[in-house]
């Protein structure tokens, strides 16, 4: 950074500056309720039905509603299907085009890609908007095969990439490959986007509207787990399962293949 630091120190301070402001706010700043917010519909879950009493609505007590959520067998269901369902397209995430540039794909080449991916992230939303309205998970299903087969498609495009390191190739891609290569983001983008807009979908159909946004943040929270977790150990073994003949990509992106297909 212009001589003063480099990435992972820039990266460190701006962590311990987020994590200082965070506790910061956390001790100093109250809360003030207005009126409207002090009561609180809150619902309990009992065995032989559902008990409604009213009362106020304190930071423990948000907590406590959190902690009653995950005990339901349902939302127990849920976390292990949104922690283990973003394994099949991990490795092809977040190591496909790594592999890419290693062999000699320009920045350039991968900047062009987002022509086609912007306009998609822009309008797909509105348009699966309505099949999210009735059966999110139909939608979720009928994209996740296509994913998993799109990261078995990854292993054989990285496998069958041409030499960017040579001179035909250096300056502009093939166009075979270049045509291969863009099919494959474009249907990868609406698989994903496909997804994520119905998972979204399906939070905010069951989430109890009396705590919505608590509702709301746990499950994302674990959405997001669910998404980085498998990120970071297919980053953290690829080197480590990497062999002589044999990359670490094709063995990671195996495994996640073949879970993706048990799943």
């Amino acid at each position: 950074m212009y001589g003063i630091m480099d990435l992972p120190q820039f990266m460190q301070f701006w962590g311990i500056v987020f994590l200082v402001s965070t506790a910061i706010v956390g001790v100093l700043k109250k809360e003030v309720q207005s009126n409207s917010e002090k009561r609180v519909l809150l619902s309990e879950t009992v065995e032989d039905g559902d008990v409604e009493t009213e009362e106020e609505l304190s930071v423990q007590d948000t907590y406590k509603q959190m902690l009653n959520i995950i005990r339901l067998k349902s939302v127990k269901l849920l976390i292990v299907v949104l922690l283990t369902a973003p394994v099949a397209f991990a490795a092809t995430d977040n190591l496909a085009q790594r592999k890419l540039m290693q062999r000699g794909m320009k920045k350039e080449h991968v900047a062009t890609l987002m022509v086609f991916i912007t306009p998609l992230s822009i309008i797909l939303p509105g348009l699966l908007s309505k099949y999210v309205a009735e059966r999110p998970l139909s939608l979720y299903r009928w994209a996740y095969r296509p994913r998993v087969a799109l990261s078995f498609a990854a292993t054989l495009l990285v496998y069958f990439a041409p030499d960017f390191h040579a001179e035909e190739n250096s300056e502009s891609l093939p166009l075979s490959f270049f045509l291969c290569l863009v099919g494959f983001v474009v249907v990868r983008s609406v698989m994903a986007t496909a997804m994520f807009v119905a998972v979204m979908g399906f939070f905010a159909k069951i989430s109890d509207p009396k705590i919505g946004g608590t509702y709301m943040t746990l499950l994302n929270t674990l959405a997001n787990f669910g998404s980085n977790i498998p990120n970071q150990l297919v980053l953290f073994f690829v080197d480590k399962v990497s062999f002589s003949n044999v990359d670490g990509f094709y063995v990671i992106n195996s495994i996640c293949v073949v879970g993706g297909i048990v799943w």
